[in-house]
């Protein structure tokens, strides 16, 4: 089969682009139904290595036939299927690792972590938006897999290893939030990657180790705060529960004074909200006064809590 430029516009008619859709369609569908019909863990394991290879064999008879642009959009795409599915080792390796590396030759979590060799290595200055965009769901994509992988191994995050990698994975979820900060078009990036950092915290609280996740929940919340776009009403509820899982893990620390004192931090960023709307022009509506007493309630029960927990 020749080039999809060969049969003209590149578009939905063009025989190429149609043969690709079919083919992946299909291997989407086979991933979907052996992973609600597969009984037994051997039988689980069988469907995905056929998949795997189906769709590996996919993605090499279409990279030299499809524009570059287009394959890489389809590489992200069905990663973000297969990940939303559950199906996270294949989409990390088959996609987001695949895309990463054919346009940068690098995936190295322990590289990534450094802010410098990050830059230079996904965020070009001369990258367009598109590329920027299709960059940053393969890199949060990557990172969410690599973090549901670890967990699929060690369910409590009990083992050394474990513990190191989520580590691994909040730093460089820190590093490229840093970027994000910087570009106000990806804010809703940065929220995606501050909802990763609270699954990952949680779950190192869960496991007893509050004290590995204060650092990246208090990072997370400074994102909420530091991105213009998220500082609005609409975001409010979720800055609250990042917030609120900070005074949680100095609660858990025994470090009450702390949770006290972000708690009451907190109240000062609500309340400077507050006297922004009501500086400006549009009337305060029900739905956000609601949110607001919703909010203010749970950062002063964190404050309340403080008493009860040293009594």
């Amino acid at each position: 089969m020749p080039h999809a430029s060969y049969y003209g516009n590149i578009d939905a008619k063009n025989p190429v682009i149609c043969a690709s859709e079919k083919e992946i369609k299909e291997v989407l569908s086979f991933f979907l139904k052996n992973k609600s019909n597969s009984n037994t863990k051997s039988g689980k394991e069988e469907a995905c290595s056929r998949g795997t290879n189906w769709l590996f064999d996919i993605w090499n008879k279409y990279e030299p036939r499809l524009p570059l642009p287009l394959f890489f959009f389809k590489l992200v795409s069905v990663g973000d299927t297969l990940r939303d599915h559950g199906i996270h080792d294949v989409a990390n390796r088959q996609c987001y690792q695949r895309y990463l590396i054919t346009k940068y030759g690098e995936t190295c979590l322990s590289k990534i972590e450094n802010l410098e060799v990050f830059k230079s290595l996904y965020f070009d200055p001369k990258q367009d938006s598109e590329e920027l965009v299709l960059t940053s769901k393969a890199v949060l994509g990557m990172l969410i897999c690599e973090f549901e992988s670890e967990l699929q191994l060690d369910t409590n995050l009990q083992s050394v290893q474990s513990l190191k990698k989520c580590q691994l994975i909040l730093r460089c979820l820190r590093t490229f939030t840093q970027c994000l900060l910087a570009r106000e078009e990806l804010c809703w990036v940065l929220f995606n990657c501050t909802i990763v950092i609270y699954r990952i915290c949680r779950s190192l609280m869960s496991s007893g180790n509050s004290l590995k996740s204060i650092e990246f929940l208090v990072w997370g919340a400074m994102c909420m705060e530091s991105s213009l776009p998220l500082l609005g009403i609409k975001y409010l509820s979720w800055r609250v529960t990042m917030y609120s899982a900070v005074c949680l893990a100095y609660y858990d620390c025994k470090a009450s004074q702390h949770a006290e004192a972000f708690a009451r931090r907190a109240l000062r960023k609500l309340q400077e909200l507050s006297e922004l709307q009501h500086l400006s022009d549009e009337p305060e509506s029900a739905e956000a006064q609601c949110i607001f007493r919703e909010a203010t309630a749970k950062m002063a029960s964190m404050v309340f809590k403080r008493s009860v927990y040293e009594t």
